[in-house]
């Protein structure tokens, strides 16, 4: 084997091995990953808050009395099931006026909830964001199977589904590099999904860097060829050429000051 095919394997070895370091290093998460979030609790609250304790008292003002932190601290809101039987309770109070419960109950499951998760929004990751979808997407069965209370569903699944979206664009701003994960964009496909854009799209350089991360070698080879000019072509022939020519240059040059 002649020194300059000895060469020449050497530096396909090395690309090789440097795609295939950053590849491993851009690498995102998986989607066993997402599936372990989604399986995961909401707020992780377990203990629930006993509201017919709260309200046995017929003569409070709802709005202005209710344990609204405790509420939020408890595991009340966290399934359909237990929604379900709050939503009961609250009905019972305004003596079955379900109108009344439902506008109520929806202010208190989006602004009021909201105002609760302001100081932790500043350190949620795409994880919460994720929780919050799935808990958020349970509304939109609910509107479904129970008419009494659709309006009152819809209202909460579109509040949160709006505010996800919003957040993902944040997080764009803030941290560009999120956009390449598997979870974002499990998370930006589910709110397209639904209806809700993102409206955060890629460069042609983060196309690129896009493919990259999900190892599309052969989407990325068959692009360039069949959609890349011939002056672009020439000009990454070009490059590769003088790059391979420059260490061949390189290796004998010290090659023959080893032998000197």
């Amino acid at each position: 084997m002649n020194k300059t095919l000895k060469i020449l394997i050497l530096f396909l070895v090395i690309v090789v091995g440097v795609v295939f370091l950053l590849s491993q290093l851009m690498k995102g998460s998986s989607k066993k990953e997402v599936e372990e979030v989604i399986n995961g609790q909401l707020f992780r609250n377990t203990e629930k808050f006993n509201l017919k304790t709260v309200l046995s008292d017929t003569t409070i003002n709802l709005e202005k009395n209710f344990p609204y932190t405790k509420y939020f601290e408890s595991a009340n809101y966290s399934t359909g099931k237990n929604i379900a039987i709050d939503l009961a309770t609250l009905i019972n109070f305004n003596k079955g006026d379900a109108e009344k419960t439902g506008m109520f109950y929806s202010e208190l499951l989006t602004n009021k909830l909201a105002e609760y998760l302001k100081p932790r929004m500043k350190n949620f990751s795409i994880d919460s964001f994720i929780y919050l979808e799935k808990w958020a997407e349970q509304f939109k069965s609910y509107s479904e199977v129970d008419q009494q209370n659709s309006i009152m569903h819809e209202i909460v699944y579109d509040y949160w589904m709006n505010s996800i979206t919003t957040n993902l664009r944040k997080l764009d701003s803030i941290d560009q590099g999120a956009k390449f994960t598997f979870k974002y964009k499990y998370l930006r496909a589910r709110c397209a999904q639904e209806k809700y854009l993102t409206s955060i799209g890629f460069s042609s350089t983060e196309k690129v860097m896009n493919n990259l991360t999900q190892q599309k070698w052969g989407y990325i080879i068959k692009r360039f060829f069949t959609e890349t000019s011939i002056f672009l072509k020439i000009g990454m022939v070009l490059f590769l050429f003088l790059t391979l020519y420059g260490y061949i240059c390189i290796i004998k040059q010290h090659t023959k000051g080893r032998k000197r």
